[in-house]
């Protein structure tokens, strides 16, 4: 996919070492979780959108990516400069005779550290940490957006759905209060049938209202993912298959399993892990600095000064008892990670789970039947033994239920996407062990 390679360039152009390639890990890693978007697609093109365009446009404008790549570039800037020698030191001074004879001293002198000679090792061991850390963050942030965006996506082509239904229905509902209505002048319905009536078909009305300020805010919320804003109208290609794969043929054991090896997450507070474990060495070494001068004396006479200055650790219990204990908190912090990983898998494992059920009890035991009533209806009115208004009613019940089912699918989607996110983005490695 070549959006990271548009959003490093700014990084990397005014950069003295070459963080490409630590850049394109991001890349590496999201890959086969990520749609390869070689050509990203216009938000504002009159083109239906699709969802794999939205995601890709979404990871090529959030600003907390570029944000998190950046941190990259800093990270693997860091890792170079801790392979380094430190910068030398050098100072200068001279005298000035105030006693009106000749001649004034002149030192220069030349300072170098020397701990890096024995920290050096532990210095690029948690720098690596450090930029792995943030390669990690800046992969999770990827499938935080691709979550956001597939959930947004689907939110804001269910609520469309929705709308159709209920402008249909709508219109039913309008059709059987006029009906009432004329049946209330010739005195063949009641006032209370009438009121009720005119109260179902407020209700519908106010839910007509509801779903369009749903489709705006879902639009709002799209564009926003987006990095468009103010672009809040958009065409939506949703022909793609909903589901990946059945869940339900794995076992819960799998994904917590596929949660542990995927999630970008966990891998960082693993990292934070492995950065304090090897900067214990660094809690208190031997610091020392090793020192040149050159001295000329008032009468010209000149020496050079070779020496040694070496930093007492009167605080070394306490700076490796504070480096001790920033081990234990990132041990700590990884196992609560862990914890809610566990946690979010199960919790999203179940909700899927839940969802497939009801909407399959909707589609089988109430849209079917509803189904059923709407044709048995029709062929007894033809027939002269249901009324006009039995058929109204069948019909408007049929689509109360397609609504229903509209909103269990799309809870069903937000469950999914959950629970991909829950397990690191893909659930293709799932697959593959599935086959084996």
């Amino acid at each position: 996919m070549l959006l990271l390679l548009t959003i490093q360039i700014s990084l990397t152009n005014c950069a003295s070492v070459d963080t490409t390639s630590d850049v394109n890990k991001v890349h590496e890693l999201i890959s086969d979780r990520t749609p390869d978007l070689k050509h990203p697609f216009k938000a504002r093109s009159e083109t239906p959108l699709k969802l794999d365009d939205a995601i890709g446009i979404a990871i090529a404008n959030d600003a907390k990516l570029k944000k998190e790549l950046a941190v990259v570039v800093q990270r693997s800037a860091e890792l170079t400069q801790a392979g380094q020698f430190p910068n030398p030191a050098i100072s200068g001074a001279f005298g000035i005779a105030t006693d009106g004879m000749s001649g004034a001293p002149l030192v220069i002198r030349g300072m170098q550290g020397l701990s890096w000679l024995w920290t050096r090792p532990d210095k690029i061991a948690s720098a690596d940490a450090s930029l792995k850390q943030a390669i990690l963050t800046a992969s999770h942030r990827a499938m935080e957006i691709k979550r956001d965006v597939s959930i947004a996506f689907k939110k804001l082509s269910h609520a469309k759905t929705e709308m159709l239904f209920t402008t249909e229905l709508l219109q039913l509902a309008e059709l059987r209060l006029l009906h009432e209505q004329a049946r209330f002048e010739i005195g063949e319905e009641s006032v209370l049938h009438v009121a009720e009536d005119k109260k179902n078909y407020a209700t519908v009305e106010l839910l007509f209202d509801q779903l369009q300020e749903q489709i705006s805010n879902a639009n709002i919320e799209l564009a926003t993912l987006l990095g468009h804003p103010t672009h809040t109208a958009f065409i939506l290609d949703d022909s793609r298959g909903q589901l990946d794969i059945d869940l339900n043929e794995f076992e819960l054991e799998q994904l917590l399993s596929l949660a542990q090896k995927q999630r970008f997450d966990l891998l960082t507070s693993q990292a934070v892990v492995q950065q304090r474990t090897a900067q214990l060495g660094l809690a208190s070494p031997p610091e020392v600095t090793g020192t040149l001068a050159l001295n000329e004396s008032s009468n010209g006479r000149e020496a050079l000064m070779p020496g040694l200055n070496i930093t007492l650790q009167l605080d070394k219990d306490a700076t490796e008892t504070i480096a001790d204990a920033k081990l234990e908190q990132s041990v700590a912090e990884h196992l609560h990670t862990m914890r809610g990983v566990q946690s979010e898998v199960q919790s999203s494992f179940n909700a899927f789970l839940h969802a497939a059920s009801q909407k399959e009890i909707i589609q089988k035991n109430r849209i079917r039947p509803a189904h059923d009533i709407v044709n048995n209806t029709q062929l007894l009115h033809r027939e002269g033994e249901a009324s006009e208004l039995q058929v109204l009613q069948s019909q408007i019940e049929l689509l109360k239920e397609r609504i229903e089912f509209v909103k269990k699918e799309q809870a069903l989607d937000a469950s999914y996407f959950n629970l991909q996110f829950a397990v690191g983005g893909t659930f293709e490695t799932l697959n593959k062990e599935g086959e084996q």
